[in-house]
C-alpha cells in the first residue's frame, strides 16, 4: 500500500511558509540601549514578558527570528526553529535573553545586531500534529535559504 501525501504537505508548508515569513507579522522586542549587559538583558526579558505572551497567546511550536538592519525598513529572515509546544517559551528565552551554555542559541548573533543598533523580531505558527514540527521546519529553512534568508541556520 502507497500512502503518498506529498500535495497535503505542500499545502500545509504553502501555509505555514505565508505565515511565518510575513513581515506584517513580526512582532518587535525591544532592548532599550545597545549597551547589553546581563542585567540589561534581564530587564529586557522582564520588560518583554508580556509580548512574549502575546505572540505565544494560541501556542506554537516553530518560530522565527528576523534583524531590521539600522535606517531601513525592511525585516530579515535570520533563523527558523522549533520546540515542543510546552517548551517554546523557554527556547525563544534562550534566543533572546538568557543562554543556557548547553544549548545553540543565537543569543550571541542577537546581541551583537543589538550592539549594531538593529532591532530584533520575532514571528511564530502553530503546527498540529505537534510531532509535524520538525518536518515542516526542515522544509521552511530549505525554502528560505534558496530566497538567500535564514542566514544563522546551519542545515537545510
Amino acid at each position: 500500500m502507497k500512502l503518498d501525501l506529498t500535495k497535503q504537505f505542500d499545502l500545509l508548508i504553502f501555509e505555514a511558509e505565508k505565515e511565518l515569513t510575513e513581515e506584517g507579522n513580526v512582532c518587535e522586542i525591544e532592548y532599550k540601549t545597545n549597551k547589553i549587559t546581563k542585567e540589561v538583558l534581564g530587564k529586557a526579558y522582564e520588560y518583554n514578558a508580556k509580548t512574549l505572551d502575546k505572540i505565544l497567546e494560541g501556542g506554537a511550536n516553530i518560530y522565527a527570528l528576523w534583524v531590521k538592519k539600522a535606517g531601513t525598513n525592511k525585516w530579515l529572515l535570520m533563523y527558523i526553529g522549533q520546540r515542543k509546544l510546552q517548551f517554546i517559551r523557554s527556547r525563544l528565552v534562550q534566543h533572546l535573553f538568557q543562554k543556557n551554555e548547553q544549548t545553540g542559541s543565537q543569543l550571541e548573533k542577537i546581541k551583537k545586531e543589538v550592539k549594531e543598533k538593529n532591532k530584533i523580531g520575532v514571528t511564530v505558527i502553530k503546527v498540529l500534529p505537534d510531532e509535524l514540527r520538525q518536518s515542516v521546519e526542515e522544509r521552511l529553512i530549505g525554502i528560505s535559504k534558496t530566497k538567500n534568508n535564514c542566514f544563522w541556520n546551519i542545515h537545510g
